[in-house]
């Protein structure tokens, strides 16, 4: 699509290493290079190192290092203490309100349902 550094941002999580994702990651490097922190906030680099491919992790290991230097958190954690809501909590209220919602209009609807076509089989007569 033409956005080579976008494009960058996230083949720096792979083993491709083509002219391609070689001229991504440089275009990437050049929008991104001069400020560490914003960089790594593009990256959505999650969980760990070894979890990625070794061209990844010869990609990865140095800006943890600088992250660590710079003393960034990086990978950030997951934003449940903000104050938004935490959708992957299955107990959470918001869980629970919807499977009340869809416990009480799943059948209802059914029956909604039924109750109409037994009204347009009674009122049509054959």
């Amino acid at each position: 699509m033409g956005d080579l550094p976008a494009a960058g941002r996230f083949w720096i999580l792979t083993d491709r290493a083509d002219s391609n994702a070689e001229a991504a990651l440089s275009a990437f490097e050049d929008r991104w290079g001069n400020n560490l922190s914003e960089k790594l906030k593009m990256i959505p680099f999650r969980g760990s190192l070894e979890a990625y491919p070794p061209t990844a992790q010869k990609r990865i290991r140095p800006l943890l290092e600088q992250a660590r230097a710079a003393e960034i958190e990086w990978p950030r954690p997951p934003k449940a203490h903000s104050g938004e809501p935490v959708f992957d909590d299955p107990d959470s209220p918001i869980h629970r309100l919807i499977f009340m919602v869809l416990v009480v209009l799943g059948p209802g609807l059914w029956l909604l349902g039924v109750a109409a076509a037994i009204h347009l089989l009674i009122t049509w007569s054959f």
